[in-house]
C-alpha cells in the first residue's frame, strides 16, 4: 500500500511571506526560480510586489499520478472501506502500491522524478487578494476559484473550512462596516484592526456545536443545517440552524463544562486563555478555527500539556482544563507590511517571544506586547537597522 499525503493536509503548516519588489525581486523572476529549482517541499508561497499585485503557488513536490490512477482510486473510495475511511478522516490518499496504474508518471519538464510539473500546479496572480488557510488551493480568491489540478493539492467543490471562510468574508468585506477601505484594499491600520477584531462568525452564527457532526452533514440537508452548502455560494453556505434542539442541547453541555471548570458563564476570554511562561499566565487573544476566528490560537488537548502546566482536563472538554485553555500554537509571526512610495513600512510580533531562556528579557516581551495586540517596526533601511544593533558576531568557516 502506499499513502499519498495531499499538500492540504499539513500538520505543521508555515505561509511564506516573500516581500517582492523592495529591490531585490519582482513578481516574474519570484515565479521562475520555484520554475527553475522546485525547492519547496510542501508549502504554500504568498508573495505580494510594490506594483500591486499578489501571488499564490503551491510548489508542492506532488506525486505526479495518472487520470487512469485518480479514477481508480474514486472507484474506491466507493467501494473500499478502507480507502473511503482514510481519505475521509485524514485526506490521505491510500492506493495499491502493487499495481502499476498507481506508478508515478514522468514528465521531462521536471528536475524530480515523479512529480507534478510546474505548470500543472496550483497558480493565481491577482491584484485584489489571495489567502489560505490551511486549506485547499480551491479558494485562493473565492472570485475566481482554482480547478482543474491534480486532487492530491485539494479539494474543490466541497464545504471549506471555518476559518476559510472568515477570512474569504474579511478580505470580500467592501461595506462601510468591513475593515477594507476604498477600492477594497487595506491599510496597515486596518489589517491589524482585521486580525485583532478576534470576530467569531461561529459564534455569531450560533455553530459552535458544528465539529459535532460527520462530513456528510456538511454537504446535505440534514438535521444540522437549514440551508445546505452550495458549491456557486462556498463562503456563506451551509448556514442556519435547522433543528433548534440540537442546539440547545449542545448549550446544555457547553455550561456544564464552564460549571465544572469554576468558570462563570459570563467569563471573559482573559479570564480563561493563556500562554504559559514558567509559573506566569499571559492571557493572550485569539480563538480556534473551528469559531471562525482570522487570529488563530489553539489549546493544546493532549494530557502532556497539562502535565506542563500541572493542570487537569476537564471532563467533557477536548482543551480546558482547571487552569484555563493552555495556549500551544496558532497565530505565531504576525506581519503587516505595505509599500510606500519611501519603500517597505512593516509592523511584526513573535507571538511566542525570542528566546527560550527564562531568565532572558525577551522570553515573554513579545507575548506580552501580542497580548496587548501591538506589534514592533520592522527595520529595512540600514541606518534604521544600525541604530537599534544590540550586538554583532561574524561567523568564519575553516577555508
Amino acid at each position: 500500500m502506499m499513502l499519498f499525503v495531499p499538500s492540504l493536509f499539513r500538520l505543521i503548516f508555515v505561509a511564506v511571506i516573500l516581500l517582492v519588489g523592495a529591490g531585490l525581486y519582482d513578481r516574474t523572476q519570484l515565479i521562475a526560480a520555484h520554475r527553475k529549482w522546485n525547492a519547496m517541499p510542501w508549502i504554500n508561497t504568498i508573495a505580494t510586489s510594490s506594483d500591486g499585485r499578489a501571488v499564490y503557488l503551491d510548489n508542492s513536490n506532488v506525486g505526479n499520478l495518472s487520470e487512469e490512477a485518480f479514477e481508480l482510486w474514486d472507484q474506491r473510495i466507493k467501494s473500499d472501506l478502507a480507502t473511503k475511511m482514510v481519505f475521509s478522516r485524514t485526506k490521505m490518499v491510500l492506493a495499491d502500491g502493487s499495481d502499476s496504474r498507481f506508478e508515478w508518471q514522468i514528465d521531462p519538464s521536471t528536475n524530480i522524478a515523479g512529480v507534478v510539473p510546474f505548470d500543472k500546479k496550483p497558480l493565481l496572480d491577482r491584484s485584489d487578494f489571495v489567502f489560505n488557510s490551511n486549506d485547499s488551493y480551491w479558494l485562493t480568491n473565492p472570485s475566481a476559484p482554482l480547478t482543474g489540478y491534480s486532487p492530491l493539492y485539494g479539494q474543490t467543490g466541497t464545504p471549506r473550512s471555518i476559518r476559510t471562510r472568515v477570512n474569504a468574508t474579511m478580505l470580500g468585506d467592501t461595506s462601510p462596516t468591513g475593515h477594507a477601505g476604498e477600492g477594497g484594499r487595506f491599510s496597515l491600520a486596518a489589517m491589524q484592526a482585521a486580525l485583532f477584531s478576534n470576530r467569531s462568525l461561529a459564534a455569531e452564527l450560533f455553530r459552535e456545536w458544528l465539529t459535532a457532526y460527520a462530513y456528510n452533514d456538511m454537504l446535505n440537508k440534514s438535521s444540522l443545517f437549514a440551508i445546505p452548502f452550495d458549491v456557486n455560494d462556498p463562503v456563506n453556505t451551509p448556514r442556519g440552524v435547522a433543528d433548534k434542539t440540537v442546539a440547545q442541547t449542545k448549550l446544555a453541555h457547553a455550561v456544564t463544562v464552564l460549571n465544572r471548570a469554576g468558570l462563570a458563564l459570563n467569563s471573559t476570554l482573559a479570564d480563561a486563555q493563556f500562554a504559559f511562561r514558567s509559573g506566569t499566565n499571559i492571557a493572550v487573544p485569539g480563538g480556534n478555527r473551528h469559531e471562525r476566528v482570522a487570529n488563530l490560537m489553539l489549546a493544546g488537548s493532549g494530557d502532556w500539556r497539562g502535565y506542563e502546566v500541572g493542570a487537569t482536563k476537564i471532563k467533557g472538554s477536548s482543551s480546558l482544563t482547571d487552569k484555563g485553555y493552555p495556549v500551544v500554537h496558532g497565530s505565531s509571526f504576525l506581519l503587516c507590511l505595505s509599500f510606500t512610495d519611501d519603500g517597505p513600512h512593516a509592523e511584526a510580533v513573535l507571538a511566542y517571544s525570542q528566546s527560550g531562556d527564562p531568565t532572558s528579557e525577551h522570553y515573554t516581551d513579545q507575548t506580552r506586547m501580542f497580548a496587548k495586540e501591538q506589534l514592533r517596526p520592522v527595520l529595512f533601511r540600514k541606518q534604521d537597522i544600525e541604530a537599534n544593533e544590540i550586538s554583532s558576531k561574524v561567523l568564519t568557516s575553516p577555508q
